[in-house]
């Protein structure tokens, strides 16, 4: 069957309500957003229309320079990580495969509200791993694990672990992995 190019105005009107709600609830919103970057903050707390670029200077300055970098090694690191654990998963055994898969799919139908709580109380120096550490011998006192780095980046991997292997697992069991012997072998 073959389609039949538009011809009229009207043949276009099925595209009226996406382009509607495309403009009213992206275009308007990011239009208004970039607007008011140039609008002038008074001491209030509030923006007073003017064209300035006192937002983007101090955007740009050596605070918000740290926040931005954190972040995005924070982001690179959890992209390694995630697609690493995905690439591990995908050459272990089909019985290991099935149950690593139900479980991560698992996580997709928890709250991210339950999953940072439950975070949070297993890295908590109350309630937390470092408690078990402690009854082990391993610690001589309970510690709390967070807010830092390695904190950060666990809650996220486990976030976005799922969704990796949901985008890459069927790619990476496709790989033959006589490849990767044959690259070991040339000296790759």
């Amino acid at each position: 069957m073959r389609r039949e190019p538009p011809k009229t105005a009207l043949d276009y009107a099925p595209l009226a309500f996406p382009a509607g709600m495309l403009i009213l609830f992206f275009v308007v919103p990011f239009a208004t957003m970039i607007a008011v970057s140039f609008f002038k903050r008074d001491s209030t707390g509030f923006y007073s229309p003017d064209f300035v670029f006192d937002n983007y200077a101090r955007f740009l300055s050596f605070f918000f320079g740290g926040v931005l970098s954190f972040s995005l090694g924070l982001a690179i690191a959890v992209a390694v990580v995630c697609v690493t654990l995905a690439y591990l998963l995908a050459r272990m055994s089909r019985k290991a495969q099935v149950l690593w898969l139900v479980a991560l799919l698992s996580i997709l139908s928890l709250s991210e509200v339950i999953i940072g709580f439950a975070w949070s109380t297993l890295l908590s120096r109350t309630a937390g791993i470092t408690n078990l550490l402690v009854m082990i011998g391993l610690m001589e006192s309970p510690v709390a694990l967070m807010p830092n780095f390695g904190a950060v980046l666990t809650g996220m991997t486990y976030q976005a672990l799922p969704y990796t292997v949901l985008v890459l697992y069927p790619a990476l069991v496709r790989l033959d992995p006589t490849l990767t012997e044959a690259a070991r072998t040339l000296g790759a």
